[in-house]
């Protein structure tokens, strides 16, 4: 089986956000993923989005706004991923999801782009176990993903050969 490409996931994901079902609500902008995911915008009138790089570098900027959206801490609700899905319509939903890991997948190294892969699968897996109206909690061993433990300890290391190239 041929292994997929990023860019057939970001298409994947993007089907699966716009088949979510007409009942399920739009996100707002005050929701978590208008809150971290929307980038800013040029003050030039440039109508063109700008989003944000620290000096945590390209992807750090990606993956910490995107842990702050889908990281599931012990205190949060145990359906807040699924209410992330059940309210994923509209501009200020997963829409911004999308967005957000398709412009930072074409500025971050080769390396970074897996990491960006990995990030885009769990949210398609994430999409697809929970795009219907059901009403059943979130099965999380349905969701292909490292524990954020693994996948910070796999980031970091990536990293680590990044800087050993360069050095």
């Amino acid at each position: 089986m041929a292994q997929q490409t990023l860019d057939g996931d970001l298409k994947a994901l993007l089907t699966a956000i716009e088949g979510l079902p007409p009942s399920f609500q739009s996100g707002r902008r005050s929701d978590p993923l208008g809150t971290y995911l929307t980038p800013g915008l040029s003050d030039a009138g440039d109508p063109k989005p700008v989003f944000p790089v620290d000096e945590d570098g390209l992807y750090g900027t990606f993956n910490t706004a995107w842990e702050r959206v889908f990281q599931k801490c012990p205190s949060d609700a145990d359906d807040k991923l699924k209410k992330l899905v059940h309210h994923g319509r509209g501009k200020h939903g997963l829409i911004l999801a999308h967005a957000w890991a398709e412009h930072y997948a074409t500025v971050v190294t080769s390396d970074e782009r897996a990491l960006i892969q990995l990030r885009a699968q769990t949210l398609l897996a994430l999409i697809r176990a929970n795009g219907t109206q059901s009403s059943d909690p979130i099965d999380m061993t349905r969701i292909p993903h490292l524990p954020n433990q693994q996948l910070k300890t796999t980031e970091l290391r990536q990293l680590e050969i990044k800087k050993e190239r360069k050095g």
